[in-house]
C-alpha cells in the first residue's frame, strides 16, 4: 500500500492486511463524515482517497471486495453530485454500510449469546423487580 501512502495516507503502518483494511475503512467513514459536514468537497475526496491509484493498489493486494466496491462508489461521487445531487445521501449511506461491514469483519466474531446471556454469564435481574418464571406449570 505504498502508493496509498503517497496519495495522502499517513499514520503508522498496519501490522497485517486485516488491520490495514480496517484502517482504510475507518478513514473512509471519516472522509464521508467530512463530506456530509461540508468540511471536504467531492473533488478533494478524490485527491485524498477515492482515486484510481488507490483502487489499483487494493486490487493488487487482493483487498476485501467490499473495499473495492467502496472505492468504486467513492470514485462515482462527482458524477452523482453533478447528475443527481439528491442521491448523495443514499451514496454516503451505502458507502458507510460497506465500510462498517469491513470494520465488523475485522473485529472478529461477537461473543456467543445463549439463554443465559453472553457466553454463559448468568443474567442478574434489576433491583426491585421480581423474576417471573418463564416455564408455566401445567394447568390443573
Amino acid at each position: 500500500m505504498s502508493e496509498m501512502m503517497e496519495q495522502g495516507f499517513s499514520g503508522p503502518v498496519a501490522a497485517s492486511k486485516a488491520e490495514a483494511e480496517m484502517s482504510l475503512a475507518l478513514r473512509v467513514i471519516g472522509v464521508i463524515q467530512a463530506l456530509r459536514l461540508g468540511k471536504l468537497n467531492v473533488e478533494q475526496s478524490r485527491t485524498v482517497l477515492f482515486n484510481m491509484a488507490t483502487l489499483r493498489e487494493l486490487k493488487a493486494r487482493r483487498a476485501d471486495p467490499r473495499l473495492l466496491e467502496l472505492m468504486a462508489w467513492g470514485m462515482e461521487l462527482p458524477s452523482v453530485q453533478r447528475l443527481v445531487p439528491a442521491a448523495m445521501a443514499e451514496s454516503y449511506g451505502k458507502m458507510e454500510s460497506l465500510a462498517a461491514g469491513v470494520v465488523a469483519a475485522r473485529l472478529g466474531p461477537r461473543p456467543a449469546r445463549g439463554r443465559r446471556g453472553i457466553a454463559g454469564v448468568k443474567k442478574i435481574p434489576p433491583r426491585g423487580r421480581r423474576v417471573q418464571n418463564i416455564v408455566k406449570s401445567p394447568a390443573r
